[in-house]
């Protein structure tokens, strides 16, 4: 859709540290809106870095910066700071009228940002999960926090929480509910309910997937500690004893992996626990024949992945947004997990095959007609507006509720 020059558009800059696959959907129809001149700014690819920039085609105007990233060490490990070169000047020159910015999460390019902001009388917008529940954070984080973060988030001009544990972070930092809202982080759901078809298509199978006849137990993610699948194999391991015809399959990598293998090996598991390594291209195939995702420590995009391939979920609290996607129609959550409490809901799970059919059920007729993304979009595409009508009528956001005047508003 090309930009029509006579219509009152709106310059917005998103500033990342990386640009993640599952961004991409939502940056894209950000910049193919008519009303919006989108730009993102990120920062360059350093090599041996987990963080890396999406590198498959994009429809958006990008500029990648060079970073000083040095490292520190915290009571949770070693850290990698990101300190983006150039950002004030890149943002003088396109002056953007918005500035979104990804929260703690970017520090250094957040305070740019706002400085930004502030002399020049720009909006600018926190986008971030708030803060993860039950994570000590690290002396230098606590005294950031102290001294100027959280300043800086109180006196930003709205904020997009991940999730409502998000907003709820927001709002005991001292933010005004008026200028918060929800947009689930989440991926393309669309995008995945199109090829869990197509691969039964192709390979002649059912659609939507059936309960599986043996119960196989799925994990999905980097093999590290804040993840615990280490608490699932010892829970796997009391299942397999009354489950006989129970399966268990990891998928990811990490530097676990040698000694969870082991763990395997060690519970006389290696024939009943596979692990599949990286399986980006083959999601299709590895959920088509799950009963059930769980997720014992922190994560979360793999959750909407699951639901919307038909596979239910047992979670702990990830990044908030568990809360908010997984219900009893389609899933359990089981805060503060422990390896006893999880095999107990895996065992009562596997005798009630109606349970799994129904969970499986409700998940299919959910995702057909609800596309988290495009809902992620309109989210995102309504503040944008809220802001450009509250510089052209100088008045705050903070009239009434974000969410309300989201949903009136019209562009």
């Amino acid at each position: 859709m090309s930009k029509d020059s006579t219509a009152k558009t709106i310059k917005v800059v998103y500033s990342t540290r990386v640009i993640p696959h599952y961004r991409i959907p939502l940056l894209e129809a950000l910049a193919k809106d008519p009303r919006i001149t989108f730009r993102v700014i990120t920062t360059r690819d350093r090599k041996g870095s987990k963080a890396q920039n999406f590198r498959g085609p994009i429809n958006f105007d990008l500029v990648k910066l060079w970073a000083w990233r040095p490292a520190i060490y915290t009571r949770n490990g070693k850290a990698e700071l990101s300190v983006p070169l150039g950002l004030g000047r890149n943002l003088f020159r396109f002056s953007p009228d918005v500035v979104i910015t990804e929260g703690a999460s970017h520090v250094f390019s957040n305070i740019t940002a706002f400085i930004y902001a502030k002399l020049f009388r720009r909006r600018i917008v926190q986008w971030s999960l708030g803060e993860l529940r039950n994570r000590k954070l690290s002396l230098p984080r606590r005294l950031l926090n102290a001294v100027c973060f959280h300043a800086i988030e109180r006196k930003s001009d709205a904020a997009i929480a991940y999730s409502e544990t998000g907003a709820a972070y927001f709002e005991r930092i001292g933010m005004p509910k008026e200028k918060i809202v929800v947009a689930l982080n989440t991926i393309d759901t669309k995008d995945r309910i199109a090829k869990h078809k197509a691969y039964a298509d192709t390979h002649e199978l059912a659609y939507p997937s059936p309960c599986p006849e043996v119960f196989n137990i799925t994990y999905v993610g980097a093999l590290i500690d804040v993840k615990r699948p280490a608490l699932l194999i010892e829970a796997f391991t009391k299942v397999s004893k009354e489950i006989p015809n129970s399966r268990l399959s990891i998928a990811g990598d990490g530097p676990l992996r040698e000694e969870l293998e082991a763990q395997v090996n060690s519970a006389g598991l290696s024939d009943r626990v596979s692990f599949w390594g990286h399986i980006s291209d083959e999601m299709p195939r590895f959920f088509y024949d799950a009963s059930v995702l769980v997720m014992p420590g922190l994560g979360g995009l793999v959750i909407p992945d699951a639901l919307a391939h038909g596979v239910p979920v047992i979670c702990n609290e990830g990044d908030g947004s568990e809360k908010d996607i997984v219900t009893e129609q389609c899933g359990l959550l089981l805060p503060q997990m422990d390896s006893a409490q999880l095999a107990d809901a895996l065992v009562k799970l596997a005798h009630d095959r109606g349970k799994q059919s129904r969970w499986r059920a409700a998940r299919y007729e959910r995702s057909t007609k609800n596309s988290q993304s495009k809902t992620t979009t309109t989210t995102f595409i309504g503040l944008l507006r809220l802001l450009l009508v509250a510089d052209a009528t100088r008045t705050d956001v903070r009239n009434d509720n974000c969410e309300t005047q989201i949903k009136q508003t019209s562009w």
